[in-house]
């Protein structure tokens, strides 16, 4: 990681992990908990605070780069986790989430083309338009998935892995993946305090089918757990 921040390249690559977090606000027509309305987008939050990066672990099995960052009223921390000879690249995140009526999302914007997104859904996957161009593609600005969702071209792609947030939206060759909201009905502290998730970046050559999204994804989040046994 030394090397990387000592570039110019790696203080964009930096500057650009914390440019990825986007905050709308959010006002439902209806269910304030449970529904996300289309016009979010019309209606960003700045997010002006400066990041704040340390190293904290640099070693040859792995490096941790440390980021901590205002989001308006809320406070971040975040592990970026880079591991030897892998193509995974987590995000341990820490917010103390103070927020009211407000929309965190983190965006993946890469340098793929690709007229769907493939999600996994239960019992497998299955593709979701990239575009609006009707009316009823439009209407699916918001989407469920599980473990993963991907962009791919022929020989390559990319996937957004995640352990505990199952809304997203796919823009051209962007994921968006929904971190949090902060309905006030019918709780009014509703996810206000500290929430903890991780979610990952994996990229691959080759084909869909002889990459490692599907085991990645899984590794994330059933990792091995070490017990002291009797035998």
């Amino acid at each position: 990681i030394t090397s990387i921040l000592d570039k110019q390249t790696g203080k964009n690559w930096a500057k650009g992990l914390c440019n990825s977090f986007r905050m709308y606000k959010d006002v439902t027509t209806l269910f304030d908990a449970w529904d996300i309305d289309s016009m979010y987008e019309q209606l960003p939050v700045p997010l002006e605070d400066k990041a704040s990066f340390r190293i904290i672990a640099n070693g040859s099995l792995f490096a941790v780069l440390e980021v901590e960052r205002k989001l308006n009223n809320s406070f971040m921390k975040q592990q970026v986790i880079i591991k030897r000879n892998s193509r995974r690249v987590d995000f341990k995140t820490t917010i103390d989430w103070q927020e009211t009526h407000k929309l965190l999302k983190v965006s993946f914007d890469v340098d793929i083309h690709a007229n769907e997104a493939i999600h996994e859904i239960q019992f497998g996957h299955l593709a979701r338009p990239t575009h609006r161009s009707r009316q009823f593609d439009a209407d699916r600005f918001e989407v469920c998935a599980h473990k993963w969702s991907a962009l791919m071209e022929e020989n390559r792609g990319f996937a957004v892995l995640n352990d505990c947030k199952y809304g997203i939206s796919a823009l051209g060759s962007s994921l968006n993946l929904t971190l949090l909201k902060s309905a006030i009905a019918p709780d009014m502290t509703a996810d206000k305090g500290i929430q903890e998730f991780t979610y990952s970046f994996y990229a691959w050559n080759g084909c869909f089918a002889e990459s490692d999204v599907i085991k990645e994804a899984y590794a994330l989040n059933s990792p091995v757990v070490v017990k002291q046994g009797d035998a």
